[in-house]
């Protein structure tokens, strides 16, 4: 969870931020597809190999929703996220400091998301996760967008204002994804802290639905926007699409 965030390009000349926000899991995915499918199983006692991706918090204050997003990459920015800042017009530019922190700490979790789709349909046995480790003020939460010294005061203040927990405590999500049993855990799970930013961990509603009352839309549903509901998993598509053409791998299923 965070990342650099910074400008520039990678030695293949790919931005940074989708590089690391995206592009890298993916073609870590395709790298190892053979192993994974060959580790995992989807028989009775059903032990699938597991591909688990961290986001931070920070995306739960993105604005746009998942169709809004869905809308300005298919209208606005050409179905490809690539130096683009989220939701913003033309001209384009790569997202980087604290709104690559933000907004497009998203994009990891879109694509993992939409790659769960696919896993459940074909059956794979691969399973698909993500987690979020909440508010660790333990850690350097600023990655390399202030020095130190201010992250530390920052880590302080949001510790107090949202709550927080120990680096070993947001670590427990991803122990979680990684031993929970598959009649729990479905393709495409969301687990974080059950207080958000503090807690153990739990798992996150990601069906955006309702409760069948439009007027009382669930909480996660709420908070998570940006990556809930069928219009999600649409993005992640397109992000899986925008991957695949780029590096040339594809992941089959």
């Amino acid at each position: 969870a965070g990342g650099t965030s910074k400008k520039g390009t990678t030695v293949d000349g790919f931005e940074f931020t989708y590089f690391e926000r995206v592009l890298s899991t993916h073609i870590l995915t395709a790298l190892l597809w053979d192993r994974l499918v060959s580790s995992g199983t989807t028989a009775t006692d059903d032990q699938p190999s597991r591909v688990v991706t961290t986001s931070g918090l920070l995306y739960m204050f993105v604005k746009q929703d998942a169709a809004t997003i869905k809308t300005w990459l298919q209208d606005v920015a050409d179905s490809q996220i690539e130096n683009r800042t989220a939701c913003k017009g033309p001209p384009h530019q790569a997202c980087t400091g604290l709104a690559a922190a933000g907004s497009n700490s998203a994009w990891c979790q879109l694509w993992a998301r939409a790659m769960g789709e696919r896993a459940q349909k074909a059956n794979a046995p691969v399973l698909f996760v993500t987690t979020s480790p909440g508010n660790s003020t333990d850690t350097n939460i600023s990655k390399e967008m202030m020095p130190a010294w201010l992250s530390a005061i920052v880590g302080t203040l949001a510790g107090m204002i949202m709550g927080a927990h120990k680096a070993v405590d947001g670590s427990l999500s991803n122990v979680a994804a990684c031993v929970l049993d598959t009649s729990v855990l479905s393709q495409g799970a969301f687990l974080g802290p059950l207080q958000t930013t503090y807690g153990p961990p739990s798992i996150v509603s990601m069906d955006g639905g309702t409760g069948g009352d439009n007027n009382n839309i669930d909480e996660d549903t709420k908070r998570w926007k940006a990556v809930v509901g069928p219009a999600a998993i649409e993005v992640g598509e397109m992000f899986v699409a925008e991957a695949t053409k780029k590096s040339k791998l594809t992941i089959p299923i």
